[in-house]
């Protein structure tokens, strides 16, 4: 299911009260202009903020509601914070439908289920994995943690720590702000002041 926020109109009884008797087209344009509104905001707002997330959110709109939202299955667990486990874990519970395929999903490498998540260490290139360094070996490090490492002459290069699960800390980025608020305000006035030019 994709992740959205959703100006929920009730919250701004005022406003839709100034709204109730103009034509669905005026209330359209409130909600279009709104809904671009928030579409900036909300990317403004997103972790990482270029890349993948902030360009998945998309807005739309009809002359009672106004809705942003991503298609990414992460941009709920970004928001709302959770567990994120290894789809070879017991407990792996998909995020939403493009992910539910991947449950017991197996490794590409090995054909065995997917026991870890490798969390990438400074010394990995962007938007590498484990399979990109062929010279790579699992290393216990003192403490008991597996670490995905390749030798760099007499030293070794530390490139992605194995976890059984993470915790992702909730951000709350896609929940309107009382900006966000006060703006539906800002809009119905000037779709109102634009109908009587108009």
């Amino acid at each position: 299911m994709p992740t959205e926020i959703q100006v929920d109109t009730k919250e701004f009884g005022a406003a839709m009260k100034r709204l109730e008797n103009v034509s669905p087209s005026v209330r359209r344009r409130v909600f279009g202009e709104y809904s671009n509104y928030l579409l900036q905001s909300v990317r403004g707002r997103a972790p990482f903020g270029r890349g993948n997330l902030r360009n998945s959110f998309k807005a739309a709109f009809s002359d009672d509601h106004a809705v942003v939202g991503s298609g990414l299955a992460y941009a709920r667990i970004l928001h709302y914070g959770g567990t994120v486990r290894a789809s070879g874990n017991p407990l792996y519970k998909a995020p939403g439908p493009p992910l539910k395929s991947r449950a017991g999903s197996l490794s590409e490498v090995t054909g065995k289920p997917i026991k870890y998540l490798a969390i990438p260490l400074p010394g990995a290139r962007r938007n590498s994995a484990p399979i990109d360094y062929p010279n790579s070996f699992v290393y216990r490090s003192k403490r008991g943690k597996l670490i995905i490492a390749e030798a760099a002459g007499k030293s070794l290069r530390f490139l992605f720590v194995l976890k059984e699960s993470i915790e992702i800390r909730a951000t709350g980025y896609m929940k309107p702000t009382d900006k966000d608020i006060r703006q539906f305000g800002v809009e119905v006035v000037r779709g109102l002041n634009a109908a009587v030019k108009g």
